[in-house]
């Protein structure tokens, strides 16, 4: 166990056994919107997105996208998804309206 800062909030924190470098208010946050990033992926399967794809339609920050990614919570080596960034498009999709995302990154002890 070490004094780490939390990549995500920028605060000082004893990791745990994991060794992950996000405190735990942030992982409960990651947590609550991880529901919400697996739905729109399962939702539009065939469709390929790219981080800031996904940061902007659902707006949330990329930075919250790319945790879920670095903890293996989402799955980057689909095949289906790996089609050329040319041929991509991506669906015209409403946001997230900003209080709901803001009561998303809010919840559960957040900042």
């Amino acid at each position: 166990m070490a004094l780490v800062v939390c990549t995500m909030c920028g605060r000082a924190f004893i990791n745990g056994p994991q060794g992950e470098n996000i405190c735990s208010a942030c992982t409960m946050k990651l947590q609550d919107l991880y529901p919400v990033v697996r739905n729109f992926l399962r939702d539009h399967e065939k469709a390929s997105y790219t981080v800031y794809d996904i940061s902007r339609i659902l707006g949330i920050p990329p930075r919250h996208v790319e945790a879920l990614v670095s903890m293996r919570m989402i799955d980057t080596d689909r095949p289906e998804r790996a089609l050329r960034e040319d041929s991509r498009r991506t669906p015209k999709i409403t946001p997230l309206d900003p209080q709901t995302t803001e009561e998303l990154l809010k919840k559960k002890g957040g900042s």
